[in-house]
């Protein structure tokens, strides 16, 4: 993963930092990250793991993504946040569509806040994982194999990376994978079994994952919400700084909910 290059703006640098942090799904793919845009393509048969976020002004840069997606042969969404918002008729023009927005959001002092950790929340192991697929995909109602793609077997492999388990009587409830960047912690792939949502098992298992990272030093989570955990998020204090605007091709979307 490469460094922030000259970015100053505070704002373009989280965007960024979900870039980075999205190695953890991709980096088996094609994962870069420049200043004003980056890649991160899995290839997996989902438009939801191949992303390239444009939040500069350059249109070369949306060009580029939309040549990077024909080149990996991959269904994809291309992501327009910032000054990268005045590029959409060049993809448009492309035979793009836009499918939707998606905000960014941020919670900051995460050391001031008063979480209190859950003893029925933990780090995951290797031996866990089996478990965590399985939550995932009956959560999203996606097989498998994709679900191996957003956690993937070798996700301990890295520091930083983390997956974090809410188990009532071994059963494990609730799942999400964290990865900090410097300072600031990404969130991926919450997940709570469709029977056991809105319990409070989402809010026990994220407010722990924060608190124990505060410890090691992180000052702020930034994620990229689905319109379901919004709420979740809103009420532990997130807030939202933009929204970005999501692209993709017609024949890959069709019928998506």
């Amino acid at each position: 993963m490469e460094e922030l290059d000259g970015d100053d703006d505070r704002l373009g640098q989280r965007r960024n930092l979900i870039g980075m942090s999205a190695a953890l799904w991709s980096r088996h793919g094609e994962h870069e990250v420049l200043r004003g845009c980056w890649k991160a393509l899995s290839g997996a048969p989902s438009v939801d793991y191949n992303l390239l976020v444009c939040h500069s002004s350059d249109p070369d840069a949306v060009k580029r993504s939309v040549d990077a997606v024909a080149a990996a042969h991959c269904q994809a969404e291309i992501v327009l946040a910032g000054p990268g918002l005045a590029n959409a008729q060049i993809l448009s023009d492309a035979g793009w569509v836009c499918i939707g927005t998606a905000p960014i959001m941020v919670l900051e002092g995460i050391g001031a806040r008063t979480f209190v950790s859950d003893p029925e929340v933990s780090i995951a192991g290797p031996e866990d994982l089996p478990g965590v697929w399985d939550k995932m995909g009956q959560t999203f109602g996606v097989d498998s194999s994709l679900a191996r793609v957003a956690i993937p077997e070798d996700v301990f492999d890295t520091q930083g990376q983390n997956v974090w388990k809410l188990s009532v009587e071994r059963e494990i409830r609730a799942c999400v994978a964290t990865v900090v960047v410097g300072k600031s912690v990404m969130i991926w792939s919450m997940a709570t079994l469709p029977q056991w949502q809105h319990r409070g098992y989402g809010r026990r298992l994220l407010t722990t994952a924060l608190m124990q990272s505060a410890g090691q030093g992180v000052t702020e989570s930034i994620l990229y919400a689905s319109p379901a955990g919004e709420p979740l998020y809103r009420s532990l204090g997130y807030q939202t700084t933009e929204y970005w605007q999501m692209w993709s091709r017609p024949r890959w979307v069709l019928g998506r909910t």
